[in-house]
């Protein structure tokens, strides 16, 4: 059994003077609780509405971070967790003050980089830079470390105790990466100077990982699309992925986010939710819906077919918050991973299948049909080219086979 963690509006002992309550965190292990507070405090009509209010924001970020780390932990220890270990993880690490001025200190610049992120509601992100930030702290357990003070020789270091633990490349990469991200903004803000940037060349490079492919042969995907299903969930599965792949390359959370009124005029119209945030003038994406598209609207889709309604039952909450929103399109990721790996070795195709692959697979098939870089890019949402290039995998062995036949054209000659 694993502990669960909510955010409550402690009344049990009256409002406090200014006639407000403090929020806390409510954690339930085995049938006890215990409350955590946060420093906040709410009326009753403040607390039941501080996810929809604009004028809340400010709460609903600092809540929504509490209540991420808090999860964190819970996660770390699973059944190792007891509410005296979770006390001192919780609040004995650096916990962001976000009332405190700015400056060098590593720690306070971290952490407000990490509460803007969830402001944004880009928590993915959020938790990413959330993770590297313990890890880094466990690594030096400094809490007065300052940005000067990450040196190459620092990075090295932190790289070696990763390896020593045995993470991989890429998650050491994704580490060292936010932590570049991180200075990049102290130089940009000057808090920092430039002479002291750890990053480049004869200074520290994060890991670099190889390039899996993973997109699918065409005649493979065409065994996905034919393929009898074992079961309702198999079917779902199966579906999602190919709604992905058919709907120029979507990934899970716009396919979560998709709702009736972004259906219109035979398409889909739709912001991606990974550039929402962006300050640069996104254009929509735009999806026509094919009969296989529509034919998966009409087996899977939601009722009543409203317009402000999901269109597929991948979100639990109609209001559900940013942080409720991750962890369902999480779950929704791994159930059709895991029943898609299962097709992919009822079908032999050697590879173990998953979300992304639909999005790479989509972007690979236009390209080796003669589609340009530059359209398949703006199928497919992205800012710049080169992004698109990441998911474009290389010609078949056949195709590369026949391109090799016409530099040796000249042993033909005279055969006739």
């Amino acid at each position: 059994m694993k502990a669960t963690v909510k955010p409550w509006l402690y009344t049990g002992k009256g409002a406090k003077n200014n006639g407000k309550f403090p929020v806390k965190l409510r954690v339930t292990f085995k049938r006890e609780y215990k409350f955590y507070s946060l420093g906040i405090d709410l009326n009753e009509k403040e607390f039941s509405s501080y996810h929809l209010n604009k004028k809340l924001k400010d709460f609903f970020t600092e809540i929504t971070y509490y209540e991420s780390k808090a999860q964190k932990i819970i996660d770390d220890l699973l059944e190792e967790f007891t509410f005296s270990v979770f006390k001192d993880k919780f609040y004995g690490s650096i916990t962001p003050q976000f009332e405190k001025k700015i400056d060098d200190n590593f720690w306070n610049f971290s952490a407000a980089h990490i509460k803007m992120l969830f402001k944004e509601d880009r928590i993915k992100s959020a938790t990413s830079f959330q993770t590297s930030h313990n890890k880094l702290l466990k690594f030096t357990n400094n809490p007065s470390l300052k940005l000067a003070d990450i040196t190459p020789e620092f990075i090295k270091s932190f790289e070696i105790s990763m390896r020593s633990k045995e993470l991989s490349k890429t998650t050491i990469s994704i580490y060292t990466r936010n932590l570049r991200t991180l200075f990049n903004e102290a130089i940009g803000r000057k808090i920092v100077s430039q002479e002291l940037y750890p990053f480049g060349k004869n200074k520290y490079s994060p890991p670099t990982s190889k390039n899996i492919k993973k997109a699918l042969q065409v005649e493979d995907i065409g065994k996905i699309f034919s393929y009898k299903p074992a079961s309702e969930i198999e079917a779902w599965s199966r579906d999602m992925w190919l709604f992905a792949y058919l709907g120029n390359g979507l990934n899970v959370k716009d396919i979560a986010l998709l709702k009736y009124k972004n259906l219109v005029n035979g398409e889909i119209h739709f912001f991606r939710a990974k550039t929402k945030s962006s300050n640069k003038d996104n254009k929509p994406i735009q999806i026509i819906l094919i009969t296989e598209l529509k034919a998966i609207i009409e087996k899977w889709g939601k009722l009543p077919k409203q317009g402000d309604q999901y269109i597929f039952e991948m979100i639990t909450d109609e209001n559900a918050s940013a942080i409720t929103i991750a962890k369902d399109v999480n779950q929704t990721i791994k159930t059709i991973n895991k029943y898609m790996e299962r097709i992919g070795r009822n079908l032999k195709l050697g590879r173990k299948i998953t979300t992304n692959f639909a999005r790479h697979s989509y972007a690979t098939v236009l390209k080796r049909a003669g589609i340009s870089i530059e359209m398949i890019s703006e199928q497919l949402g992205h800012a710049s080219v080169k992004t698109t290039e990441i998911y474009l995998d290389s010609f078949e062995k056949e195709q590369r086979m026949e391109l090799s036949k016409h530099l040796i054209a000249f042993n033909k000659v005279g055969e006739e």
